[in-house]
């Protein structure tokens, strides 16, 4: 699993949860993917870009390998196009572009498994939360998610 992202500190943390390798930029992560795969590319591309535009999605393809997928989580204003997206690219080597809401779930069945998972030591979400705020501390905690301080801040309440 190559992680991507512009910061230090979300590179590393994303090392000790999992990812193998860990880069600045999806063109670095285009590299190491076609290093890893004798210069094919990455079997699946999650693009997780919080305001994602065509831009994104044409680099997220562009590091998929042929037949491979590229999925788009991220969503932009309703006026972004994705003009960024190279079609005879993406039909000759029979790309796939998928969109996923909330991860394609289905709450009923998987808050339960992945509680279960969590319970089990199996699911690191503790890991997950860099910072807790108070109600009072909710302007800091968006100056720090704008900052990217955090994996995770979560607010706490009084109980």
């Amino acid at each position: 699993m190559i992680a991507v992202d512009p910061v230090e500190f979300k590179r590393s943390s994303a090392l000790k949860l999992g990812a193998t390798h860990a880069v600045a930029d999806i063109d670095e992560a285009a590299e190491v993917a076609r290093s890893l795969t004798e210069g094919q590319g990455a079997d699946s591309v999650i693009v997780t870009v919080g305001v994602t535009t065509g831009r994104h999605l044409g680099q997220g393809l562009d590091a998929t390998r042929k037949g491979g997928t590229c999925v788009a989580v991220g969503i932009g204003p309703a006026t972004v196009e994705a003009g960024d997206i190279d079609l005879h690219h993406l039909i000759l080597s029979q790309k796939r572009l998928q969109g996923a809401l909330f991860g394609a779930s289905a709450p009923l069945a998987d808050i339960p498994a992945q509680l279960e998972l969590y319970k089990r030591g199996q699911l690191h979400l503790d890991e997950l939360v860099t910072t807790r705020y108070t109600l009072d501390q909710v302007a800091e905690g968006f100056d720090d998610m704008k900052a990217g301080k955090n994996i995770r801040g979560v607010v706490v309440f009084d109980q």
